[in-house]
């Protein structure tokens, strides 16, 4: 009876506690070659369920259902726009039009700047962060804490005439924004993490609050300048504050609740909150979501299948219609088709590509 009573004592402790407490480290953000498929949610948005800090816990996101596939991919500076102007970055990650800059090593993940590509807006200019800003360090178990401050600027042409009052007007060449930026950051949780498919993973959690503060300023003719006044020494241009009223310049903050497991490469769930603490989005990676070293890989997809691969002329037949994007190295979109079994890459250079369904079924193209 003792015997009996002792295993259903150790079967109680063993279910309640499935995992140990991880620890995470360089290996588990992404290296360059690496692509991360995430699916965001927008059935939790207005929750605030975004899961207890603590030790040994239980967060149960199994309800989560992705609507809108995104593509993270890693890639060398080399390869990204402005990689010249952050020597000392070693990876970028590219997000739809945004690249963003890091140092890795084993101490941390730290961000050295980005660039948007909005021709529009801000062109592909650098936008440094200085000093690098801490993403995250390593290693990272529970209790890991830090804080970080850095401070970054945007500048750009509007070149237009800007009505300070019924009285005043100044024409404007450029616009600079200036960031002061901190981080609070606190590895707070650990314990299981319940994803959609039954699948439990070990995981800590995240609490990441990103304090931003701009100062806004406007480049404008000096009214005290004139090009006939003799030995006028007086600048052409000055910068002065925004006047207040026209745009709302106070500090806003970003939370972050993220929760992160070994060899995922990028959290396994992110909720973004606004102010209040309630979700704005909630991000998270499919049971399949990671293709690692993309050149070096085999084809890892039973379901979609594209032939011949390789392709001499760059044309390929797929196993059944379907809607596809393709990529090249650089994580750039070459093409995308809609129900179609058709691919021409015979305009693309010779070299790798990737194909990825509507179904976040992936496969390497070969394009010789």
């Amino acid at each position: 009876m003792k015997t009996r009573s002792l295993f259903l004592a150790l079967s109680l402790f063993v279910s309640t506690n499935l995992f140990a407490q991880i620890t995470l480290t360089s290996a588990d953000v992404g290296s360059v070659g690496d692509m991360v498929f995430v699916r965001n949610d927008t059935t939790f948005a207005g929750s605030t369920t975004v899961g207890n800090p603590g030790i040994n816990l239980t967060w149960n996101f199994q309800n989560l259902s992705g609507i809108l596939q995104d593509t993270i991919f890693y890639i060398s500076p080399a390869a990204a726009p402005s990689g010249a102007s952050f020597p000392n970055a070693n990876l970028v990650s590219k997000d739809g039009a945004q690249f963003f800059y890091f140092n890795k090593s084993t101490s941390g993940l730290f961000i050295q700047g980005l660039t948007i590509d909005f021709d529009t807006l801000f062109g592909s200019d650098a936008i440094p962060v200085n000093p690098p800003l801490k993403f995250i360090g390593f290693p990272s178990t529970f209790g890991t804490n830090f804080t970080s401050t850095s401070n970054s600027a945007i500048r750009f042409a509007v070149q237009d005439t800007i009505a300070i009052d019924t009285a005043t007007s100044f024409y404007v060449d450029s616009i600079r924004i200036s960031l002061a930026i901190s981080v609070v950051d606190s590895i707070n949780g650990w314990g299981t993490l319940q994803m959609p498919g039954n699948i439990n993973l070990p995981a800590l959690r995240q609490s990441n609050l990103q304090t931003i503060t701009p100062n806004i300023e406007l480049r404008i003719q000096n009214p005290l300048w004139a090009p006939n006044f003799p030995f006028n020494l007086l600048p052409r241009w000055i910068w002065i504050p925004l006047p207040a009223g026209i745009i709302p310049s106070t500090s806003f903050d970003t939370r972050t609740i993220s929760y992160y497991t070994n060899g995922r490469k990028y959290p396994i769930l992110a909720h973004t909150l606004d102010s209040a603490g309630t979700i704005l989005n909630s991000q998270f990676q499919t049971t399949a979501s990671i293709v690692q070293g993309l050149a070096q890989e085999a084809t890892i997809s039973a379901e979609l299948q594209a032939f011949p691969n390789p392709s001499a002329d760059g044309m390929y037949r797929l196993s059944r219609p379907s809607d596809f994007r393709i990529f090249n190295m650089a994580g750039q979109e070459v093409l995308r088709g809609r129900l179609t079994e058709t691919i021409d890459l015979s305009k693309q250079p010779s070299g790798n590509y990737l194909l990825l369904s509507d179904q976040g079924q992936w496969q390497k193209l070969v394009r010789e």
